[in-house]
């Protein structure tokens, strides 16, 4: 079984969208986090976890993953070809839910050769 792990750093914008209610007078506090994400390519499931970098308003928190998306094309960057995926990660835990977005460009490198 294939797995996947994807680390990302998120500075601030996850908690400016979720801090910001549109209160006058309300300041936003930015804030580091890290989301760790497991899932396998096979079943496109998996779960995810919330780790506080900073102080701040958002906790940890962790729950389910679910994936969607695909190879939508192919381009060639100097000189070799490569697979355009898009997708859309779902993220479901006990404070709510939220999607992430993401390109990929991945290009397959042959082993050995010098």
């Amino acid at each position: 079984m294939y797995r996947a792990l994807a680390a990302v750093l998120v500075i601030g914008a996850i908690a400016s969208l979720l801090v910001s209610t549109g209160v006058a007078g309300q300041t936003v506090t930015r804030q580091r986090i890290a989301i760790d994400e497991r899932f396998s390519t096979l079943t496109n499931t998996g779960s995810w976890r919330v780790t506080p970098l900073t102080p701040g308003p958002i906790t940890r928190d962790s729950g389910n993953l679910t994936w969607s998306g695909g190879v939508t094309g192919s381009a060639m960057r100097n000189g070799g070809t490569i697979a355009l995926i898009v997708g859309r990660h779902t993220l479901t835990g006990k404070h709510g839910t939220f999607t992430l977005s993401h390109r990929v460009e991945s290009a397959d490198v042959p082993l050995g050769g010098g």
